[in-house]
């Protein structure tokens, strides 16, 4: 049975789809305020909520990637990346995303891993979006793996 809630997030990605000023700007919002991610796709206790904000942020980022996504690949190489990987304050150029807003994205993201751990039962959605990310092309995957969820979701102690 279909919601109100995903009606309008069905009607959101459709829209995402098709405007990719937007999808940036969403990506972007959700870097800048991380505490978005920690409210509505860890400690939400919807369902609906969770789900349509992994499947949005999925599509923004695939909408947005093909216009990155050379960006992102030449961030990978020895020359072209700058200082940290994944892990940064996830806002400026600190972290290895920092000259792509999916890579900024990506380095916010990795970042939440200790409340994603804090959160264990509701953290499907949260992976879920990382496998997306992973999914949509070659540098994009190369970029996630370089940001090393698994270690940084290691390297948290337990609650």
């Amino acid at each position: 049975m279909a919601t109100p809630f995903k009606d309008i997030g069905a009607s959101l990605v459709a829209l995402y789809r098709k405007h990719i000023p937007s999808c940036k700007l969403f990506l972007s919002r959700l870097t800048r305020h991380a505490t978005y991610i920690d409210d509505l796709l860890l400690c939400c206790n919807s369902d609906a909520v969770r789900t349509t904000l992994a499947e949005l942020i999925g599509t923004a980022a695939a909408a947005l990637l093909p216009f990155e996504e050379a960006l992102l690949l030449e961030q990978q190489e020895p020359s072209g990346g700058a200082g940290v990987v994944a892990g940064g304050d996830g806002g400026g150029a600190g972290g290895a995303g920092g000259a792509t807003v999916i890579g900024r994205f990506v380095d916010m993201f990795t970042a939440r891993m200790p409340e994603a751990r804090k959160n264990w039962p509701r953290f499907n959605e949260y992976f879920s979006v990382f496998d997306t990310l992973a999914d949509a092309s070659f540098p994009c995957r190369r970029f996630v793996r370089m940001g090393k969820p698994g270690e940084a979701a290691a390297a948290v102690p337990p609650p």
